[in-house]
């Protein structure tokens, strides 16, 4: 997005808390876009890198028991100041520093790329320096009564898709908001058409020849991502196309849940005998070499997807994708056209949908196809950058008195 906002309008400036060297920095910097960090300190218990605390269990225990034994109200209370001492322990801290940041470098607006729950120390920043500020929500999260006083301080939510803003509005958001859709950069997603030499170098790449069918899960390995599933579906297409293969592509989240999650999906693998079918390739950063390769695209998660990125770089890469039908995956595929939507944790149902695409090969591509010209109407960097530039001049143009009042649609319908 920072790559095609126009310079001639708009200077973009990425403000850290702490330097971590990222996969993200790294990115900026051969963008050439500028960073600037609130601290070098990113060493643990840092209120510059930490995250934002979840209630512990002591702490909803203590709630719960207060509840019982002195009413809704102390246990409210207790939980409200709870949350005010870790909003001075962590978010306060960091507020002076952005303030000062903001002056220094002029900043017009903030545009802070966190939920409201995370994002107490800019809306604050932001409110003291006098400039106007968005809130980019990009994935479920659980909303505290302290969290939402902080809501009507900012000038506009942009949600990554309906299922998000549903779930901030059934929690108590009620400021004015806009889905601005997550997009994929076309440029590292070539015509399919142009990428057979890049599939066939994947599969030789596995040991397998020309021509087999693979199908793929792309995505970190999590326990909600629902690859048992995928890997069972598998298990029973290979009894209509035996010469099935399949990758499972992406890392184990470092967590003792998602380790054992891993552990578990390897027995599963062994136990229904597809160790010569089933590839898990651990991270990999050539994601779009390896979609080339693909058959199908499939995102199998357990739980609804905030957007479910996967699924439009799939699409982006020509490949029809059978994904579950929830969350933000419903603003994308549209089923039997571009994709095909099927039942949460429903192995059986995955698995004919392989099947009914692998063995009607011009079915699948003409899905593909489709899916393909789907992502280049509604998901290009392009045109989230259009929208958000309308955002951001609107905003500038207007006086502090008046955003409340913007009529955003009207906004996003007028013409640039």
């Amino acid at each position: 997005m920072m790559r095609g906002l126009n310079p001639q309008k708009f200077e973009p400036t990425v403000v850290f808390y702490a330097s971590e060297d990222s996969f993200i920095e790294k990115r900026m910097r051969e963008c050439g876009v500028q960073a600037r960090y609130l601290s070098q300190d990113a060493g643990a218990g840092s209120p510059f890198i930490s995250a934002p605390a979840e209630p512990s269990t002591d702490d909803q225990d203590t709630g719960r028991w207060l509840g019982t034994h002195l009413g809704a109200g102390a246990s409210r209370t207790y939980h409200w100041l709870r949350a005010h001492y870790q909003y001075l322990k962590q978010d306060r801290p960091r507020v002076r520093p952005l303030v000062r940041l903001i002056r220094d470098l002029e900043i017009d607006l903030l545009h802070f790329n966190n939920s409201l729950r995370s994002a107490k120390a800019a809306i604050r920043a932001a409110r003291i320096a006098g400039i106007p500020c968005v809130c980019h929500v990009r994935g479920f999260t659980n909303l505290r009564p302290y969290d939402l006083k902080f809501a009507d301080s900012v000038d506009l939510f942009v949600y990554i898709s309906r299922a998000v803003e549903q779930d901030c509005h059934e929690q108590g958001i009620r400021t004015t908001g806009i889905v601005v859709h997550n997009v994929v950069d076309l440029d590292e997603y070539p015509d399919p058409d142009e990428s057979r030499e890049s599939a066939n170098a994947v599969r030789d790449e596995f040991g397998w020849a020309p021509g087999t069918p693979v199908v793929g899960v792309v995505g970190r390995l999590d326990w909600w991502k629902g690859h048992e599933t995928f890997v069972q579906a598998v298990a029973s297409a290979t009894e209509r196309v035996p010469n099935l293969k399949a990758l499972i592509v992406g890392a184990p989240v470092d967590s003792p849940l998602c380790r054992q999650y891993h552990q578990d999906l390897l027995a599963l693998i062994h136990n229904l005998g597809l160790e010569d079918k089933v590839i898990l390739t651990g991270f990999r950063s050539d994601v779009a070499r390896l979609m080339s390769a693909l058959d199908i695209v499939v995102l199998s998660s357990s739980t609804p997807e905030p957007f479910g990125r996967v699924v439009i770089e799939g699409m982006a890469a020509g490949k029809p994708v059978i994904a579950t039908a929830a969350g933000g995956v419903l603003d994308i595929i549209r089923d039997g056209t571009d994709g095909r939507l099927i039942p949460i944790q429903d192995a059986d149902a995955m698995s004919q949908a392989l099947i009914d695409l692998l063995v009607d090969p011009q079915k699948a591509a003409a899905m593909g196809r489709a899916a393909r010209r789907r992502v280049e109407d509604k998901f290009t960097v392009p045109r989230q950058v259009a929208i958000l530039q309308k955002v951001y001049g609107t905003l500038l143009d207007t006086p502090t008195r008046d955003r409340a009042r913007i009529r955003w649609q009207q906004v996003l319908d007028t013409p640039a």
